[in-house]
């Protein structure tokens, strides 16, 4: 008898920690965030989806242009919130690349933002962009960092859709400037950094 008894009060124990399993998934249900409703500029985005043939060209540190072509492809990832681009490119002396890119749009930040890896590289490039009206671009700013001098550089880059099926992706760079070591205002004008363009990318839709 006493087993019997021990035996339907582990039953009951049983049946009652079910009940509150069940009721504790349905209050987490319930309780779940909302997924935050998309902006205008992830229509902005949109516009990158679909297959793309690259041409191009960057500038070697002597300043001798180097040509580059290839192809991508850019799709709408995690409920249409985030680009996700995979490049194949090569250089005209048959030197090849591969990267991945991801682009997106934090209405916290109000901001947009990059991420971008190759084979080349060790780090990944995260940069944070905004609209510019004048220059009708979605322009970027990060850093980076010369491997030869070590020096910190200033990186923007434009991204600009001329027509639904052509963007042009252009990248620059300027040395970075300390304030600590500005001149005096009375002996000279504050140094100002020189940019110098590294590069185009243009994206012609297949």
């Amino acid at each position: 008898m006493k087993r019997t008894l021990l035996i339907l009060a582990a039953f009951v124990l049983t049946l009652g920690g079910i009940g509150i399993a069940a009721n504790f998934a349905e209050d987490t249900k319930a309780k779940a965030p909302a997924a935050e409703p998309l902006a205008a500029e992830h229509k902005v985005l949109a516009k990158h989806v679909g297959n793309w043939s690259i041409t191009g060209s960057f500038n070697d540190p002597t300043g001798k242009a180097i040509t580059v072509s290839g192809e991508a492809t850019i799709e709408l990832i995690l409920g249409d919130r985030f680009l996700y681009e995979e490049s194949k490119t090569v250089t005209a002396d048959g030197n090849a690349c591969q990267g991945r890119g991801f682009m997106g749009f934090n209405t916290g930040d109000n901001a947009y933002q990059a991420l971008f890896i190759s084979e080349k590289m060790n780090g990944m490039k995260v940069m944070n962009g905004a609209y510019d009206a004048d220059l009708k671009a979605v322009v970027y700013s990060g850093a980076k960092v010369n491997p030869e001098t070590k020096q910190s550089l200033n990186v923007r880059v434009e991204v600009r859709f001329e027509t639904d099926d052509k963007f042009v992706v252009q990248f620059f760079c300027s040395e970075s400037v300390d304030p600590a070591i500005q001149p005096s205002p009375r002996d000279a004008e504050p140094k100002k950094p020189v940019e110098r363009k590294e590069g185009e990318l243009i994206y012609t839709r297949k």
